[in-house]
């Protein structure tokens, strides 16, 4: 009994290791009405570990809406693009969450 939860603490010890959910947060910044915005924010790295994806985002101004978010692992950034779809200018900020997976794994 004691070799398998020594054995079961090691593979749910395994589970959680190969992945890391890192933040990153956009600078707020002012959108015209039915404009968007577009830029690039440096993702911080975490050692032993390289970005994989996108895996969510939240938005400090329900007017707003990101349309295109990704991940560039060569330029180690990630890409956004965002649309307020009101009639007055909105300043919001973004926060995106980056799945970042175990080098030995990827």
């Amino acid at each position: 009994m004691l070799i398998v939860k020594k054995t079961l603490t090691k593979v749910l010890q395994d589970i959680k290791t190969p992945l890391h959910v890192g933040m990153l947060t956009i600078p707020s910044q002012s959108i015209g009405a039915n404009t968007g915005a577009s830029g690039n924010v440096s993702i911080p790295s975490v050692t032993g570990y390289t970005p994989l994806c996108v895996c969510g985002w939240d938005i400090s101004s329900w007017n707003v809406s990101l349309t295109r978010c990704r991940v560039s692992i060569s330029e180690q950034k990630v890409f956004y693009s965002a649309r307020n779809f009101t009639s007055s200018a909105v300043s919001t900020s973004i926060d995106v969450f980056v799945l970042y997976i175990k080098n030995d794994m990827a």
